[in-house]
């Protein structure tokens, strides 16, 4: 198996940042479903403009709202109004690649 990108959105602001929560990302349910992915799932989380670059999960907030809420330790890498780049992976067998059918192409989402 190899790890390759499953989705990406390119940029997001921090609408919000609580150190006091047990620890994960929420992130407007819109967006999820456009990045096809699922509460729980694995998610790194790139500063555009830091250093910061750690892995949490999904929680699901409100449709339509926009928010992307840093909880419990990614409070501790990123503040209301940073802008970060969210990526997800998959894994896929060896033997695929980019000529074979069964390649997907990364979703990327622009806001």
């Amino acid at each position: 198996m190899k790890t390759v990108l499953k989705s990406k959105l390119q940029e997001i602001v921090v609408t919000s940042a609580s150190i006091d929560y047990e620890g994960s990302l929420t992130l407007d349910q819109d967006i999820m479903d456009a990045m096809d992915v699922i509460p729980y799932e694995q998610v790194f989380i790139n500063g555009k403009n830091s250093a910061s670059r750690i892995m949490t999960y999904f929680i699901p907030g409100k449709r339509g709202s926009r928010c992307c809420e840093m909880n419990g330790g990614a409070a501790n890498h990123f503040n209301k109004g940073d802008v970060v780049h969210l990526l997800v992976f998959k894994n896929i067998p060896d033997d695929i690649t980019l000529s074979d059918p069964r390649y997907e192409k990364p979703i990327i989402v622009h806001l």
